[in-house]
């Protein structure tokens, strides 16, 4: 058997976010980037031509963006660990990868960007990330 593993993205959901460590992050904001992959089967969603099947791309959008601009945090980590979760919760997505990039973060040797990426599956189940470009 055959399992089919069609992904649906939406990269690059810009917003400023109140998400750092350091108070002054918290208070000033930086630029953030959300890159999201979820998986499911498409097969059923392709045939009858009705997005009620599959993942909207406007749903993936919206909730990253309103989790990065209505919530801080002092981690990336727990960032992306909520927006996997709601899309989840909240989506007929099997699994999500979730990539948070902020912006300019002010590092010694000014990297462009520092964030995280992680993978999460419906009910626990196991999911390696690679849906998304490094």
């Amino acid at each position: 058997m055959v399992t089919t593993v069609d992904r649906i993205f939406v990269e690059r959901i810009s917003f400023v976010g109140h998400h750092g460590v350091s108070r002054r992050e918290r208070d000033e904001g930086r630029q953030m980037l959300v890159d999201i992959a979820a998986t499911l089967d498409t097969r059923a969603s392709a045939a009858a031509d009705r997005l009620a099947l599959t993942v909207n791309h406007e749903d993936l959008a919206r909730i990253a963006f309103e989790l990065g601009t209505s919530s801080s945090f002092q981690l990336l980590e727990t960032l992306a660990d909520r927006i996997a979760h709601a899309i989840l919760e909240g989506t007929p997505a099997d699994n999500v990868e979730v990539r948070v990039r902020k912006v300019l973060p002010g590092l010694p040797g000014t990297p462009q960007a520092t964030g995280v990426t992680i993978a999460r599956g419906r009910d626990g189940a196991a999911f390696a990330p690679s849906a998304l470009r490094p």
